[in-house]
């Protein structure tokens, strides 16, 4: 049997991990690297129940309503609302088994947990899907090396951003901060989704339209790897508690 698929689906998870432990907490960090990788990766579960109900209502014979609904209403909104309901357990559940009977921030929790606690969720979740992703396609190593872009755009941008803003939610206690944690990862990946979605379906090759649809999705691209580097950075420079 090839396994080169399957050991390319598994690159970019490598990559992510080893980004995971530049930025891991100083304590605790292997119990919520394998606790956290197993809780993203059973996301997969709810996610594909509810990308299913959605996708019921998309309408085959309307392109634009169609991807709207299966990759704005059901990858994004779906996806990226398992997902913060998941990195809110994790972190809720690191705080009370690393910090329990300290003096570090609100309950006892370092506010910047949030970051490595939304991240492996995401590390998880991603695996599953890269995975699933390859058994299902006609060509497992054309999907497999196309699955190398969640390396630049992907759950692990997304949920950088997402662990940044609950960081911040947890320093300066202003909703807007909560609102962007969800909010932006819903956006970027609304975006990256829906505007590949719309080059591919794209009937009328090498139009005006196309040149745009293309534009939008490198754009998404582009603006999903600035926002996970400039995080990792900001992170980085923080010392590990």
């Amino acid at each position: 049997m090839n396994q080169l698929p399957s050991l390319l689906a598994l690159f970019p998870t490598l990559v992510w991990v080893l980004i995971w432990i530049w930025i891991r907490p100083a304590t605790g960090a292997f119990k919520l690297l394998i606790v956290g990788l197993f809780a993203g990766a059973s996301l997969a579960i709810p996610v594909w129940l509810a990308e299913t109900l959605v996708d019921q209502l998309a309408d085959p014979q309307h392109r634009w309503s169609r991807d709207f609904l299966e990759q704005v209403i059901g990858a994004a909104c779906c996806e990226e609302g398992i997902k913060f309901a998941g990195v809110m357990g994790i972190l809720k559940w690191f705080d009370k088994t690393r910090h329990k009977g300290t003096s570090l921030g609100e309950n006892g929790a370092h506010p910047w947990d949030a970051v490595p606690c939304a991240l492996v969720i995401a590390i998880g979740f991603m695996t599953v899907e890269n995975l699933i992703a390859i058994t299902a396609a006609p060509s497992p190593t054309s999907m497999a090396l196309s699955r190398q872009m969640t390396l630049l755009a992907g759950h692990p941008s997304y949920q950088l951003v997402m662990g940044y803003s609950l960081a911040r939610w947890r320093l300066q206690h202003k909703a807007g901060w909560m609102i962007a944690a969800i909010a932006v990862p819903i956006f970027l990946h609304g975006w990256g989704d829906f505007s590949e979605q719309l080059f591919q379906d794209e009937p009328d090759h090498g139009s005006t339209r196309d040149t745009i649809e293309f534009v939008a999705w490198i754009g998404s691209i582009t603006a999903s790897l600035i926002a996970s580097v400039a995080v990792l950075a900001s992170v980085s420079k923080r010392p590990r508690i």
